[in-house]
């Protein structure tokens, strides 16, 4: 007898794995072709696995799946000004971090870090008024 024979009376698993898992180069296909801008049935076509899947991946990755929505924001990697700072700042008393990300062209997890970043700054007393960039 072999122990990984199945027997009647030994328990079965109630369902198995669906697909193959995930390697690191598969998580590194997945990083490569979202900072090229794929969407996510682009990258699920690529890498021959479901929609669900890529974002649940995603999401294992830890990574913002709005990002993953529409490609990258509008001004995704451009420096921010001391007036789209300001804006920012006071915008934030009233918005939520999404409706800032869509009318300034940024990602949510962008904004959360320049308000953070901004705060940082006004705690140690630099004016972002007059700041150059």
């Amino acid at each position: 007898m072999y122990p990984d024979q199945n027997y009647p009376d030994q328990p079965q698993p109630l369902r198995q794995p669906i697909g193959r898992p995930w390697s690191w180069r598969d998580d590194a296909d997945l990083t490569l072709e979202h900072d090229r801008g794929r969407t996510v049935d682009d990258i699920a076509r690529l890498l021959n696995r479901s929609p669900a899947a890529v974002r649940c991946r995603w999401r294992a990755l830890a990574f913002d799946l709005d990002s993953f929505r529409g490609g990258p924001p509008r001004r995704a990697y451009a420096p921010w000004s001391g007036n789209a700072d300001w804006r920012l700042l006071v915008e934030s008393q009233n918005a939520t971090v999404y409706e800032l990300a869509e009318e300034f062209g940024r990602s949510p997890s962008a904004i959360r870090s320049r308000l953070r970043h901004i705060r940082k700054m006004r705690n140690n007393n630099v004016n972002i008024d007059t700041r150059s960039r």
